[in-house]
């Protein structure tokens, strides 16, 4: 007579089956990734790897992990793939991992943190348990390097040994003659003796000689004040440049330091960087925010007094305020060697987060030894 309980037995169980068992596995999966490496270049692989644990003491029949990249990255090097889902199940107390490769294409430090989705149930569909796991982990995708069309082609002499080409210097301890004064001249230089003689202003000259060191600046300040505004499509274009003009100079034997008002998460307002070689600059690059934590003004004061007097500073930049184009004018103005690598604003202006689909680098600033006296100094990208 107990065999019409058996059936109730069984329908009880089914009915308090989803309730029991999201008692027990509730927050008792974890998903955690990890990066063979934090730093690639555009295009290059990056394993990750992703496990998921079981806690409980109950199986979980259904999982399902839906992954998200951010902007800026993919599943596949020759399409953008940013959506990825992987399907399993877990017995009590086991874990399983999942591996796939990701693809940088655009320079940035990438969170991962907000990339998993987990929808977990009882079987039968009943209970239904979504998570959002915080995955602790970023990587970070080095700018691409931008070179000019003239630095393509390397620069020979007739003797068929490339040029080395370096920045021009007058040497004031290595006195030539002296000129007619011309505006714009130097106030160090002008010859006071000869100008007393004859009565009119005359400017020394001096032989030249060459300086292998340099300060690079990326400015990152695209509005007046600083921080009314930024463009990330904008700035990954001046770090692409950065890193074109790094390798250029680090190709003739000189030294290189780096200064920029771009935010380095962990850094507070941190822009001198000092001795840099092109690769760690890259790297330093590719972990760079384009949010500007402090005005030009303040930037270029403090990049003079680390920087030697003989040492070119070359600024890269697509915005400055008429008052910081007079002091770099005056300071050139002075005998100290600033060049400035620009990108057109006039159609950045009003809108800081659309870039314009066509830039153009101009720059201006010192002479160059060699044959191809404005390889640096003109740059149409």
């Amino acid at each position: 007579m107990w065999f019409w309980a058996f059936p109730v037995f069984i329908l009880l169980a089914i009915a308090m089956w989803p309730d029991f068992w999201h008692h027990v596995v509730r927050n008792q999966l974890s998903v955690s990734a990890s990066l063979d490496q934090t730093v690639c270049a555009p295009g290059s692989p990056v394993s990750m790897k992703i496990i998921v644990e079981n806690h409980s003491w109950l199986p979980l029949p259904f999982i399902q992990l839906d992954l998200k990249l951010p902007e800026g990255l993919s599943f596949e090097m020759s399409q953008v793939n940013q959506t990825m889902e992987f399907v399993t199940h877990l017995w009590p107390n086991q874990e399983v991992e999942l591996a796939c490769k990701i693809y940088g294409s655009q320079r940035g430090p990438f969170s991962l943190r907000e990339t998993a989705r987990v929808q977990i149930h009882d079987g039968f569909g009943l209970r239904v348990i979504p998570q959002t796991p915080s995955l602790d982990a970023e990587l970070c995708v080095m700018p691409p390097i931008l070179h000019g069309q003239q630095e393509a082609v390397p620069a020979f002499a007739v003797d068929g040994q490339r040029e080395i080409l370096r920045w021009l210097f007058p040497d004031e301890s290595r006195f030539r003659d002296v000129r007619p004064y011309i505006p714009g001249d130097p106030v160090k230089s002008i010859s006071w003796k000869a100008s007393a003689r004859t009565g009119e202003l005359w400017t020394k000259q001096f032989l030249s000689s060459t300086e292998a060191d340099y300060t690079l600046v990326i400015n990152a300040q695209m509005a007046d004040p600083y921080w009314m505004g930024y463009n990330s499509d904008v700035f990954d274009r001046l770090c692409s440049v950065a890193a074109g003009m790094a390798y250029r100079l680090q190709s003739e034997g000189g030294s290189l330091k780096f200064a920029t008002n771009a935010l380095l998460k962990g850094s507070g307002t941190r822009s001198w960087y000092g001795v840099q070689t092109a690769s760690s600059l890259r790297v330093l690059l590719a972990r760079l925010r384009p949010y500007p934590v402090q005005s030009f003004d303040t930037l270029l004061p403090m990049v003079l007094n680390q920087a030697s007097a003989r040492e070119p500073i070359v600024v890269i930049g697509i915005f400055f305020t008429k008052s910081q184009r007079r002091s770099m004018d005056r300071l050139r103005q002075s005998g100290r060697p600033i060049v400035l690598i620009e990108v057109p604003v006039s159609d950045m202006i009003d809108d800081l987060v659309s870039p314009p689909d066509e830039r153009e680098l101009t720059s201006e600033g010192l002479p160059l030894d060699g044959g191809a006296s404005h390889a640096m100094a003109s740059h149409a990208l």
